[in-house]
């Protein structure tokens, strides 16, 4: 099992323009960190409670903004751990495949 509370999964990096978050980032800081460098668009996480990993999972938004309108790529190890990294449009058709699935 992979805890999301590891430091190394937690950590935010800035390469303007970008942020590269790891799924145990939480929302909150990802905001704060984007205002820290006056990266627009971000605001919106301020208020959303949890983590990176979940809000990408159930594309988190607020006020008219999701987070899958802010994701570049997206890697994450499948169950033989071995590493996906998914851009852009490929991101919008998994989530909406994840929506559909039945479990």
């Amino acid at each position: 099992m992979i805890g999301l509370g590891n430091p190394g999964l937690s950590q935010i990096q800035t390469d303007l323009p970008r942020l590269r978050c790891g799924a145990g980032a939480m929302l909150k800081a990802v905001a704060t960190e984007a205002c820290n460098h006056q990266l627009r668009g971000f605001e919106f996480m301020e208020g959303i409670p949890g983590s990176v990993g979940g809000a990408v999972r159930g594309n988190a938004g607020a006020f008219g903004v999701s987070i899958g309108q802010m994701v570049e790529s997206v890697r994450v190890l499948d169950s033989n751990n071995l590493q996906i990294t998914n851009y852009g449009k490929e991101f919008s058709r998994i989530y909406l495949f994840q929506k559909t699935r039945t479990y």
